[in-house]
């Protein structure tokens, strides 16, 4: 069995927030994004807990938490007390069933099971209790049903009780067809909270810091012992002799049901004296009440549970009473213990007949007070952890990724809509890496670009090392504002705009905003990566007719530079053109091909030159239409949020003074030299905006809509 979903509603700032559920999950997000709000659900889930008013987003609505599991199979219905089994196994669908805990305006609580339940408002839960309730068997309760229920005549005599006239309502609700029906919150069959808890987890959860102040997380008690009683398990196996000593301790407490539905009575008389004389004093008051003191009996499990972990740090006491970074690290030392009694062959986890719950950990910040090294062996740590049981984390640690490891990601955001009201309100992202390659998820989802995405709102993918140190220094020295460091925009280098759309697709998973600042050459070659709209490449193709026809009448080519000679020197692609120009033009001398596919092949040879051609036109156009095509087209792009550098690329900005050994040399050399806004501006050109006679600096233009300034 598994968790597979949650849903939460009007919880704190969750206004309606849901997560996909894995055995190992993750939760990303700034600062009170939500992320411990989330974890607080699922553990009140679980414990319904009282709330007070203010963990109501809206005060006048109910709480809503629901949880769906999944995978439910006959081991996980095995552990449910026979009594309630089949009532429950009726509820389970396809090997799934869907809980939910609600929250009335009062802060009490009640758990449900959410059903395909009848439309007619006559088979709802407070119909049927006002219809049923308080009623004897007799000819008037029979015609006060039918009244109702006509279909049911045949069914209900006047002899039938209140359970039977409930069974056959429900009974008839669920006969009805498919489209009479609707999803609906109803009580379990039971009628009693306790008749599924041995399906549900056992929570664990590890808050950041211990808050004094938040009744939550001081009313789930310690997580020390529950982790400890995990460990502890492995020697259960040389305790079997202890059952039988807790049987015979539970036959001196308590009346004994022997198989055949009798009762044996074995207790001690100082047991029976006590409940006889408590027994005798309220029946003064009430002469037909008759009391039982029923004492639970003692568990192996409840005991290893209950174990205390104490530290000595110059006073000795429990762990709860000690420092956050001593109790996160014994946490830290349970987890890494667990992980060797694992591969030791200690089997903490094995199943036996009747396997026994698992466990749902709930980790906040797990990196808090661990170095790097540290945190990669938590992760691996719960890594292991999450192969019995479920493991939902909230972090700001690119550290806690894995591919292979970490199921499920959820990005959380806090937003306002005016329409919803003035109070700010959680967004889910659920990421889905499923579709990736293993190549893509390896060479994209480094530690850089993890951070990126995890905290990032906007992202600005760049070409190379120089774009990487020479914009983000121009941006804050133009405006104190468009510092990267401290806006929610962060710069990812793509080596290269071949990788452009792989990028874009990565940090789109993490609804995140994806800007592209490009050299003028995304124009002539590597159109493609932007995935561009028709209009766009309508607006393209005009503008490399218009180069083709300025070159074509001018009749000159410009001479490729060094530097672009020993680019082509190196590429396999202008190679294999080459090969296949000689091999064309050998078979033409053979006499096997025409002439024309030989000037075809040598042609398409000499295409980087004519690509080369077309970029210098580009770079400095000496037509008026060219330089038209070419503003209405970079305008164009600004609005898909792709800013195309006017004069080529970054180094074209550089004044004389920039000098260096490589390009990175270069780019220190130019943020030392450009320290004020004059200074950044004076490097670019003037441009238009708008369509109108505006003309502004083509940086501030970029930065500006980048920035949302």
């Amino acid at each position: 069995m598994r968790i597979s979903r949650l849903r939460v509603q009007n919880y704190k700032g969750l206004r309606d927030v849901t997560l996909p559920f894995s055995q190992f999950g993750c939760m990303i997000g700034e600062n009170n994004s939500g992320k411990s709000s989330i974890l607080q659900s699922l553990s009140l889930f679980f414990t319904g807990s009282s709330l007070a008013s203010s963990h109501y987003y809206d005060s006048s609505k109910e709480i809503r938490l629901e949880l769906t599991f999944s995978d439910i199979a006959g081991p996980d219905l095995e552990r449910l007390a026979e009594e309630h089994r089949q009532r429950i196994v009726g509820i389970v669908e396809e090997g799934q069933l869907t809980l939910v805990r609600i929250y009335g305006t009062d802060g009490r609580s009640k758990l449900r099971y959410v059903a395909m339940v009848p439309r007619d408002p006559r088979f709802s839960t407070e119909r049927v209790d006002e219809l049923v309730s308080r009623q004897r068997p007799g000819a008037g309760f029979r015609n006060r049903v039918l009244d109702v229920f006509p279909d049911l005549s045949a069914q209900i005599t006047s002899a039938s009780t209140q359970a039977e006239v409930r069974a056959a309502i429900g009974e008839l609700g669920q006969s009805l067809p498919a489209e009479q029906k609707e999803l609906s919150d109803t009580d379990l069959p039971t009628g009693i909270e306790a008749s599924v808890k041995a399906l549900q987890p056992e929570v664990i959860y590890v808050p950041a810091v211990k808050d004094l102040t938040d009744d939550i997380k001081t009313k789930e008690g310690t997580p020390f012992g529950r982790l400890l009683g995990i460990l502890l398990r492995a020697i259960e196996p040389k305790l079997a002799d202890m059952k039988d000593l807790f049987e015979k301790l539970d036959g001196q407490l308590n009346r004994v049901v022997l198989a055949d539905g009798s009762i044996r009575d074995e207790r001690l008389g100082e047991v029976r004296q006590i409940e006889q004389a408590v027994d005798r004093y309220v029946k003064e008051s009430f002469s037909s009440v008759d009391l039982k003191i029923r004492i639970p009996p003692p568990e192996l499990k409840t005991i290893l549970s209950s174990a205390q972990i104490l530290a000595n740090d110059g006073v000795e006491g429990p762990l709860e009473t000690k420092g956050d970074g001593l109790r996160r690290a014994v946490v830290f030392a349970i987890l890494r213990t667990y992980v060797d009694l694992t591969r030791s062959g200690l089997a903490t986890d094995a199943p036996g007949p009747t396997p026994t719950n698992s466990y749902l950990l709930l980790f906040e910040e797990p990196e808090l007070y661990l170095h790097p090294k540290g945190q990669q062996i938590l992760f691996d740590a719960l890594s292991v952890f999450s192969k019995h049981h479920h493991v939902l984390v909230t972090t700001h640690s690119p550290l806690f990724f894995g591919p292979d490891a970490t199921a499920t990601f959820t990005k959380l955001t806090k937003r306002t809509d005016e329409g919803v009201g003035p109070v700010p309100f959680t967004c889910t992202h659920p990421v889905d890496l499923t579709e990736m390659s293993a190549k893509d998820q390896f060479q994209i989802i480094c530690h850089e670009n993890n951070s990126i995405a995890f905290f990032a709102d906007t992202v600005v993918l760049v070409e190379g090392d120089t774009d990487y140190i020479v914009l983000p220094h121009l941006a804050r020295t133009i405006d104190p504002r468009w510092d990267a460091a401290k806006a929610s925009v962060r710069f990812a280098r793509i080596n290269g705009k071949t990788s452009i759309r792989r990028y874009k697709a990565f940090f789109n998973r993490f609804n995140t905003r994806v800007t592209v600042i490009s050299d003028l050459d995304l124009v002539i070659d590597g159109f493609g990566q932007i995935d561009p709209t028709p209009e766009l490449i309508q607006s393209r193709q005009g503008l490399l007719a218009a180069i083709d026809a300025t070159i074509k009448a001018s009749g000159t080519s410009a001479s490729p530079s060094t530097e672009q000679i020993k680019e082509a020197h190196t590429s396999q692609d202008i190679k294999s053109k080459w090969e296949r120009a000689r091999a064309v033009h050998d078979s033409f001398r053979n006499g096997k091909v025409s002439f024309e596919e030989v000037r075809g092949a040598v042609d398409e040879f000499f295409v980087w030159q004519r690509s080369e051609d077309r970029l210098a036109e580009l770079r400095s156009p000496k037509s008026d239409e060219v330089l038209k095509l070419k503003r209405q087209l970079l305008t164009e792009l600004r609005s898909h949020d792709v800013y195309v550098l006017d004069r080529g690329d970054v180094e074209s900005y550089y004044p004389p003074a920039v000098t260096g050994p490589d390009k990175p040399s270069r780019a220190m050399a130019l943020c030392g030299l450009i320290r004020s806004r004059d200074e950044a501006l004076a490097l670019c050109p003037q441009i238009i905006i708008d369509g109108a006679s505006t003309e502004k600096p083509e940086l501030e233009i970029i930065f500006g809509l980048i920035f949302r300034a």
